[in-house]
């Protein structure tokens, strides 16, 4: 960002942010979707809302059983999920449901259009929610 990024206000961060990000994060996932559609990967499909914060337990389980039981135990993987005693210490970016409200709608209109261009490709739902239809 340039350096005058942290004088902006609020609104023009995030158009700046769109503009800066919203098509490689869009190219990134469809890539990997391209790439499992063509058997070159099965990759562990992981979301913030479903798994880390409905369900750690469920998805202590999931990557021992993506990785093989033998490198992984589901019981310690999914007490590691539990224990968010450290955590404020161990994240820079802490991740936190309902932050994206923040956006300004004009940001969130460009955001949707933008994954709109790409929707017919594939399911951009992981990016922009389970309500997003293109």
């Amino acid at each position: 960002m340039p350096a005058t990024y942290t004088k902006l206000d609020d609104e023009a961060r995030f158009e700046m942010l769109t503009d800066a990000t919203c098509v490689w994060y869009v190219k990134f996932l469809l890539s990997w979707q391209k790439c499992e559609a063509a058997g070159l990967v099965s990759p562990l499909w992981v979301s913030y809302e479903d798994d880390f914060i409905a369900d750690k337990e469920r998805l202590g389980t999931r990557i021992p059983d993506f990785i093989g039981s033998e490198n992984a135990d589901a019981g310690q993987t999914a007490a590691c999920f539990a224990d968010t005693r450290n955590g404020a210490a161990l994240r820079l970016n802490k991740g936190v449901a309902g932050r994206g409200d923040k956006i300004p709608g004009k940001s969130r209109e460009r955001i949707v259009a933008i994954c709109r261009r790409y929707a017919a490709r594939r399911d951009l739902r992981p990016l922009l929610g389970k309500e997003f239809t293109g």
